[in-house]
């Protein structure tokens, strides 16, 4: 099987009908290894996957213009937003599909010699779908 890297230069964010101007994303799916060790293990310990959710990272550039707090895209703490798309080169292209996502904390910052910055960081809500 040949070996396709991919430039990250054309991935792109939208969260319901707005586009996020973003400059990384990142996605973390995870289970909980749940503890099923017993006596007939013969002294090895075995696990099995419990519920399966992710984490979902986003950073970018505050756009003065379109307030991510505000709704859409609404990037608050408690807000339930989707769907998440988080595309890996373009929208003709595969993603992430998150129908809903948690608002977990979405901080903001600034710096004198930088740009105002921010990030957001959710929890998938319910089923999702890999790209």
């Amino acid at each position: 099987m040949a070996f396709t890297p991919l430039s990250a230069k054309n991935a792109q964010v939208r969260i319901g009908t707005s586009v996020l101007t973003a400059k990384k994303w990142s996605v973390t799916p995870k289970t909980d290894a749940l503890d099923i060790t017993n006596f007939e293990g013969v002294g090895y310990g075995d696990y099995i996957g419990g519920i399966i959710d992710a984490d979902i990272s986003i950073e970018f550039d505050w756009d003065s213009a379109a307030d991510s707090y505000a709704n859409p895209p609404n990037l608050a703490p408690t807000a339930i937003v989707g769907p998440v798309k988080l595309y890996v080169n373009t929208t003709a292209s595969a993603f992430w599909n998150f129908p809903l996502a948690l608002v977990v904390e979405a901080p903001q910052n600034a710096e004198v010699r930088g740009l105002i910055t921010g990030s957001v960081t959710m929890k998938s809500k319910g089923t999702y779908t890999a790209p």
